[in-house]
């Protein structure tokens, strides 16, 4: 029996418990801090700004980051990014308490900036422990189990919490984020350490980034993935990064509806991690990206048509879906095609490409709804995925190697 199929499996338990406490986490800052930013601001660029910064860690660090996994052991990076996570919430509460909030935004920026990159080594870090510790044949089935709790926190977190916001404040909510991190940090101590690594030669920084990048180079269909997602992840996060600005600020929705609406997407992308290993072997990724970018601008159409936030609804919930599918299908063969030696590297370097164009496209975005309808944001995003879907039928990828 392979291990993913074993429910004794300490591994990938470990790594579900802590993936729903910190996936709770991070849940509950990314739904608060815009929304603290609006109260504060009443301002789309502000919001927008906060997103893109979130994204400039992956953009920035993730190849040192890579590196960084794969030179030191992984459990205990995990650790120790939850511990710095743990400091940044309490001085987030702190300079709460203070009210420097009152004298200007600029100190929210920092601390999410930082969160976001000890997120991203937390991710970086949970990859590579997939790779060492479940088969080759079981990591697609893995991935959509780990997924699946954190979709299954993006269904609840946001609607619970604007739930909760009726009783407490932000500071408390911020207090809450520091409980689940401790938990955290607790979960991840029965973690296993890594195994002897063979004919292991420490080098350079630079010479382990360029090995990474040989390593990615010569892997021609991860490299073509990685700049269709490129524009992928620019169309989502535009639509994600103005939704609660658009809610709030055209159709003047409270933070219930909010919430709700936030977690559609979750909700979409929960069915997408329970069919993605089906839907991989039905159809081959070639095919499932084809259908996934006509599916995704379809999808864009009905705020265009009639913006309201139950056509907001039914969009996020249906882009959630294709979306999950493909995500996962992706992070999948990105481990299946890497050496475990250089997993860490190749994860950041790809999670850098990943990310590139989303803090630009936000930005843009964030200025454009101020001053345009609602529609705009939906319809940049399906000339993206139009745009995916024309260059991958025009493209030379040899699509018989992704399969």
């Amino acid at each position: 029996m392979s291990e993913v199929q074993n429910s004794q499996n300490p591994v990938l338990s470990r790594l579900l418990v802590s993936s729903a406490l910190v996936g709770s986490s991070v849940a509950i800052y990314q739904f608060m801090m815009p929304l603290f930013l609006y109260d504060i601001t009443k301002s789309a660029q502000a919001m927008a700004n906060l997103r893109a910064l979130e994204y400039m860690p992956n953009v920035l660090l993730a190849p040192i980051i890579g590196v960084f996994i794969d030179r030191v052991n992984k459990k205990r990076a995990h650790q120790g990014a939850v511990i710095v996570q743990v400091c940044l919430m309490t001085l987030l509460v702190l300079l709460m308490l203070t009210g420097i909030f009152e004298m200007g935004v600029w100190s929210i920026y920092p601390i999410a900036f930082m969160l976001m990159t000890c997120g991203y080594i937390n991710d970086n870090a949970r990859m590579s422990i997939v790779k060492l510790h479940i088969p080759t044949s079981d990591l697609t089935k893995a991935n959509a189990r780990l997924v699946s709790i954190w979709t299954i926190i993006a269904i609840s977190i946001p609607s619970a919490a604007a739930f909760l916001m009726g009783y407490l404040d932000f500071t408390k909510m911020f207090m809450l984020v520091v409980i689940f991190l401790i938990g955290a940090f607790f979960s991840n101590k029965g973690l296993p350490q890594d195994p002897p690594k063979e004919n292991y030669v420490k080098t350079s920084l630079g010479k382990s980034l360029k090995e990474g990048i040989q390593i990615l180079w010569q892997n021609t269909p991860l490299l073509q993935l990685c700049l269709m997602v490129v524009l992928m992840n620019a169309a989502d996060g535009i639509i994600m990064a103005n939704l609660a600005f658009l809610l709030k600020d055209r159709f003047d929705s409270n933070n219930n509806i909010v919430g709700f609406v936030l977690s559609l997407a979750g909700v979409g992308a929960f069915l997408g991690s329970l069919f993605a290993p089906r839907i991989r072997q039905k159809l081959g990724l070639s095919n499932l990206f084809k259908v996934g970018f006509a599916l995704n601008a379809i999808l864009c159409l009905p705020p265009i048509i009639y913006a309201h936030p139950v056509t907001f609804g039914i969009t996020v919930f249906g882009l959630g879906f294709v979306g999950m599918i493909q995500a996962i299908c992706i992070w999948s063969f990105r481990q299946e095609s890497t050496p475990a030696a250089y997993i860490g590297r190749v994860s950041g370097l790809t999670g850098a490409i990943f990310k590139i164009g989303m803090p630009v496209g936000i930005l843009i975005s964030g200025a454009l709804v101020s001053s345009h309808a609602s529609s705009m944001v939906f319809i940049i995003a399906m000339t993206l995925q139009i745009i995916l879907l024309v260059g991958f039928y025009h493209s030379k990828m040899n699509c018989s190697k992704i399969a």
